[in-house]
């Protein structure tokens, strides 16, 4: 019998992305909890669907409150998570940064995995209801240098401080 491999799945590296987000983030029950609306959508690259992968959205007001979410192999974007997982995420605007899940190897600029350099916004409005949020994020190929950190799946200790920051279990 073979080892266990926990790359040998693009959905088990997703699912280790959101284990480690949850573990990292446990015990912060002093957080005063805002309203969260849904969202959902999808990741392109050069018109194309993108992923796995996993998205951070880092609020542009100052002290804001950020999300995480997931992006399937098909682009699709899922499991919108702000306090537990697929809660929703509160009104703002977010800059979006891209991070690869353990075991994925997707190649994409280095310029979208820092809030300082990414390019890539969405606004979440206080909606709901069918296609409430829809974000639509399209990322382009030619937008600079790879990724250093994509083709091995590993997050640096930064990256999954600012990650799993105020995420409950």
């Amino acid at each position: 019998m073979s080892p266990f491999n926990p790359k040998s799945s693009a959905t088990c590296g997703i699912a280790w992305t959101f284990v480690s987000l949850l573990l990292a983030g446990c015990g912060g029950g002093g957080i005063e909890k805002l309203p969260l609306y849904p969202a959902s959508g999808t990741l392109q690259m050069d018109g194309k669907p993108f992923g796995p992968v996993s998205l951070r959205f880092e609020p542009e007001t100052p002290g804001g409150r950020g999300f995480v979410a997931s992006v399937d192999a098909a682009g699709k974007i899922n499991a919108v998570t702000t306090y537990k997982v697929s809660d929703g995420a509160p009104v703002g605007t977010y800059k979006v940064t891209v991070f690869s899940s353990m075991g994925a190897s997707k190649q994409f600029p280095a310029k979208y995995e820092s809030a300082k350099s990414t390019p890539l916004k969405v606004i979440i409005a206080d909606i709901t209801g069918d296609g409430a949020n829809a974000m639509d994020i399209q990322l382009d190929s030619k937008a600079g240098a790879p990724s250093k950190l994509s083709p091995t799946g590993h997050f640096t200790p930064e990256q999954l401080d600012a990650a799993s920051a105020g995420i409950e279990n």
